[in-house]
């Protein structure tokens, strides 16, 4: 008997460590993350990285936007000389037109990291306003007691078993979390360094202007997507304080899978921000 109560409480130990090793990897992880969701491009990495980008940005890509742009304003140009019987029956306004959309791309290129920043620096605003840092999700400690607290042996190697395939799904559920909120701010660097391009094309017609509004809707999307995630993290927190009573009160391992299926669904759910806010902009 003695022999049984002490694996009895050696394997409630572990369960005990596994648990607490999943949940606070959890909540650090998700904390982290929502730190990292309210940094502006500005701001994350000290900065070095948005120098990095701009300095390819400027002396890179813009070049490249310019030859699109010039390409674009002498097709334009050709096609509109060509369409008007060699400009014997152009009329002016359409030749002001050409040269007001021209002036339009200039002006956005010369000024896309000034804008692409702003679409970025309004989703880290969105965020702050909805709350900024959130608070820890879990009653962990009420948790792990309760499902700690068997005297049986049986029960006990059963919650050893439960929590370690709980402790392994949680911690990949949380770093995939992590991953997608870092694969989403190395994308906002991309579009930052690769702005002029696009934004050379928004004022054209046809497939050619369909890239730089395309890619406004893609910014916008990025910037959404800080939200979405925000909102999504909260969800889970909540959903979380919902089951966790059913565990305490009973200790039940139930509740445990609830758990875990909760972090699999929110995961899943966090994986597809991206989409989720691009679609509401239908983009790309």
């Amino acid at each position: 008997e003695k022999i049984n109560e002490w694996l009895t409480l050696a394997l409630n130990t572990i369960s005990a460590t596994l648990l607490n090793h999943s949940f606070d990897g959890l909540n650090d992880i998700l904390q982290f993350g929502i730190g990292q969701i309210t940094e502006t491009p500005a701001t994350f990495g000290g900065g070095t990285i948005l120098s990095l980008v701009q300095g390819i940005s400027t002396n890179v890509i813009l070049p490249v936007a310019g030859l699109i742009l010039t390409y674009s304003f002498v097709y334009n140009m050709i096609a509109l000389m060509t369409e008007r019987n060699h400009m014997a029956e152009i009329e002016w306004f359409h030749l002001f037109k050409e040269l007001f959309k021209t002036a339009c791309c200039v002006m956005l290129v010369t000024n896309c990291f000034t804008i692409t920043m702003a679409f970025f620096d309004l989703g880290t605003w969105l965020v702050n306003t909805a709350g900024g840092n959130v608070t820890v999700f879990l009653d962990k400690g009420s948790i792990v007691d309760a499902l700690t607290s068997t005297t049986d042996f049986g029960p006990a190697l059963a919650n050893v078993l439960f929590s370690f395939v709980a402790c392994f799904i949680i911690l990949i559920c949380a770093g995939l979390i992590l991953a997608t909120i870092w694969s989403r701010l190395i994308s906002i660097y991309i579009l930052i360094a690769l702005a002029p391009i696009p934004m050379a094309t928004f004022m054209q017609s046809g497939w050619i202007g369909a890239i730089g509004q395309n890619f406004i809707k893609t910014l916008l999307g990025y910037a959404l997507q800080g939200l979405v995630i925000y909102v999504l993290v909260r969800i889970m927190g909540m959903l979380f304080s919902a089951v966790a009573p059913t565990i305490i009160g009973t200790g039940d391992i139930t509740g445990l899978v609830k758990i875990v299926v909760l972090t699999g669904v929110c995961t899943g759910t966090i994986l597809r921000s991206l989409s989720l806010s691009k679609s509401v902009l239908n983009a790309m």
